[in-house]
Parts: structure tokens; sequence; C-alpha cells
């Protein structure tokens, strides 16, 4: 139980500095947009074409994983 503990701790740690980590490069990132008039983009207007990216990608590798690990466990591999 103990290992346990500590592999939870170190896992909370790895994702708090995961999450740092990709929320400052995705707030440099996105800081010449703001208020920046010569720029003239909208980063709302390509949040679709992101997030429909985002989606498609882990749609195909949940599918890729479960193909992957369903048919051992069925199979009894």
């Amino acid at each position: 139980m103990r290992d346990g503990a500590r592999l939870v701790l170190l896992e909370l740690g790895v994702g708090a500095v995961n999450g740092a980590v990709i929320g400052l490069v995705t707030a440099i990132a996105a800081y010449p947009w703001k208020g920046n008039p010569w720029l003239g983009l909208d980063p709302a207007q390509s949040s679709g074409t992101f997030l429909t990216t985002v989606t498609d990608a882990v749609g195909f590798f949940s599918f890729l994983g479960f193909a992957t690990i369903v048919p051992n466990r069925l199979l009894g591999l």
C-alpha cells in the first residue's frame, strides 16, 4: 500500500507539472492574438478546426488502443 500511495503522489506531481507546462506554452502562443489589431485574427474563428482535429486524433488512437487490447483479452493471448 505504501508503494501505491507513493506512485499516486508521483503521478499527481507529474500531472501538475505537465498541466503547468502546457498552460504556459498555450499562454505564450495565444498572447500575440490579444489586442493585436495588425494581426487581424480571432482565435475563436479557428477553434472549431482545432477541436475537430483533437477529437479525431483522440478517437483514432482510442480505437487503435481498443483494437490492440480487446482481442488479447478475449482470446486470452
